[in-house]
């Protein structure tokens, strides 16, 4: 009975299309409408591509900007999600862009972005992060953004389906072939950079190498006087747009003039003209650096900010999350 009605569909589609043929500028009209949904089709798709690549540029980073939500913090649960909407996103890219089955492609993107969307929503309402992580490291999105720009996505998407079903397309068998041959490409190289990732997601952070390694001079800007592998500091990782990390301030001021045998120095991801505009707002009494976003989320690993590392010698002796520690607590280090 359903194949009967699939023939019947078709046959009856068939017959409304060659009755709308005949009409004056009919030909023309269909042409015009199949290139503009081609456009709409190859938009989307590119648009997931580009996701999908962002973030396997760096599925490390990836990982954590996940674990960022507080939703799923197993790394291996991490790891396999993270791995998961990469594939799916390549996937959904490159049937859109090599126009393979739309029919099917098109519900799913648009379930994709239903979830994102609400994710991200949750996410902006509540301010649980400062970076979607949508784009890898590539393009920092807040979440508000993020939710704005899913929306558009959503209502294109929307408008592709519509003139999908006006406007017929048949399957071509060279499409399947590309689709599949580059589905095998793309969820090798994803399969590959995600197990390398699970050894740095599931290391014991107490097991890390000495800051030194990571940060000298030359790896902060705008505080070129400091050399964290010499002596006794409290860093602080901070973004400048962080809440949290604002109401912090006056108590870090309280311990930058108390501790005078101490540096302390906050280190953010965020551009030079936040910074400095968080310097000018809430005046801190500490240096304020910026580092590059990979390197802070690496310093940052499953933390939250504020975190306050303390540090002698390049090397981490304790490690405070959303917390500030006291006086007493960081002599009790020191001495």
């Amino acid at each position: 009975m359903r194949h009967t009605y699939s023939q019947d569909r078709k046959s009856n589609l068939k017959t409304t299309l060659a009755v709308e043929a005949k009409k004056p500028g009919a030909a023309m009209m269909t042409g015009q409408r199949r290139w503009l949904l081609r456009g709409l089709f190859i938009a989307i798709g590119l648009f997931f591509l580009l996701s999908s690549i962002s973030k396997a540029s760096d599925m490390a980073l990836f990982a954590k900007q996940i674990k960022a939500y507080g939703l799923v913090m197993h790394p291996v649960v991490v790891s396999l999600l993270a791995w998961g909407l990469v594939v799916t996103e390549w996937f959904l890219g490159m049937g859109l862009v090599l126009l393979y089955r739309p029919g099917l492609i098109l519900p799913c993107v648009a379930l994709l972005l239903t979830a994102f969307t609400g994710l991200t929503g949750w996410a902006w309402a509540y301010k649980v992060v400062e970076d979607c992580g949508c784009f890898g490291n590539w393009i920092q999105h807040t979440a508000g953004e993020k939710t704005v720009e899913n929306l558009v996505v959503l209502a294109v998407t929307a408008l592709a389906w519509i003139g999908y079903r006006t406007v017929p397309y048949t399957h071509r068998r060279r499409a399947s072939w590309l689709m599949w041959g580059a589905c095998t490409v793309g969820l090798t190289a994803t399969t590959v950079l995600t197990i390398l990732t699970v050894p740095d997601l599931s290391a014991d952070k107490q097991e890390a190498p000495p800051l030194a390694l990571e940060l000298g001079t030359e790896g902060i800007q705008g505080v070129d006087y400091l050399d964290l592998r010499v002596g006794s500091h409290l860093v602080v990782l901070m973004g400048t747009d962080c809440e949290h990390c604002q109401e912090c301030v006056p108590t870090l001021n309280m311990l930058a003039q108390d501790l005078s045998m101490m540096t302390i120095v906050a280190l953010c991801p965020n551009a030079e003209d936040e910074r400095m505009d968080f310097i000018e707002t809430f005046h801190p009494l500490f240096p304020v650096g910026q580092i590059s976003e990979a390197l802070f989320w690496k310093l940052l690993d499953d933390g939250t900010t504020p975190r306050v590392l303390f540090v002698q010698n390049g090397a981490v002796q304790r490690v405070w999350d959303h917390t500030i520690p006291g006086k007493e607590d960081i002599a009790a280090f020191m001495s």
